[in-house]
């Protein structure tokens, strides 16, 4: 009898681990309310505006799979104006995990270019103070050849910019802040663009994204 009552008593105990454990791989609900303010969000970024005219870029299926995006945002814009060509990419994904990967050193050098350079770089924008990195990396080949400037920053939950993944690598590691994800934005020039028209071209992007950046910046994750 006494077997038999231990017995019941550890599945009863192997149960509950098993049930805390799958709970505990499940997003909190205050990760739900904040993905679902982050994608009210994204519609505040507008298709065209000013002189500027985008076109949405359709994106692999593999790579969406990978990324498990909440928001994902791939755009070229052409300014009528001017000529300038910019190529946008705003994705922010539901698990800090599915972001690792999408990083322009591993994406780009996977494509077939060559790093360049990587340059520490700030920007600002009206209350927002963006840390990030400038990439230039080029490709020659006798199909494809060419070069280009990067400009990217890594959005957190917690407010913070970051010029890396290793952010959204220690959140991936903890199950607290694992579901609140992690964000990424870049701009995409030609190598020949200047140095002024890449700062310009950041100054009015970061101004029409501000709304989902500052979405983004508002998860509970510390």
């Amino acid at each position: 009898m006494i077997v038999r009552l231990l017995s019941i008593l550890v599945s009863v105990l192997i149960l509950a681990r098993i049930t805390a454990e799958r709970r505990s791989y499940e997003p909190p609900k205050s990760a739900v309310a904040y993905h679902a303010r982050v994608k009210a969000a994204s519609e505040s970024v507008p298709l065209s505006f000013g002189s500027w005219v985008g076109k949405d870029i359709p994106v692999p299926a593999d790579a969406t799979k990978m990324l498990q995006p909440n928001v994902l945002i791939n755009r070229t814009y052409q300014n009528v104006s001017t000529g300038l060509s910019v190529g946008y990419l705003l994705v922010q994904s539901r698990d800090a995990r599915a972001i690792q990967d999408h990083y322009p050193p591993i994406c780009y050098v996977t494509r077939g270019y060559d790093r360049d350079h990587a340059l520490a770089t700030n920007w600002n924008c009206q209350d927002m103070q963006v840390t990030g990195t400038e990439y230039i990396f080029s490709k020659f080949g006798a199909i494809d050849t060419g070069s280009m400037v990067v400009d990217n920053f890594i959005i957190m939950p917690d407010g913070s910019f970051q010029r890396d993944m290793e952010a959204a690598k220690l959140a991936a590691s903890n199950l607290q802040k694992r579901f609140f994800g992690a964000a990424q934005f870049q701009l995409v020039f030609g190598r020949q663009v200047s140095e002024q028209e890449r700062q310009d071209a950041m100054q009015t992007f970061l101004g029409v994204s501000h709304e989902i950046l500052q979405a983004i910046r508002s998860g509970t994750a510390k």
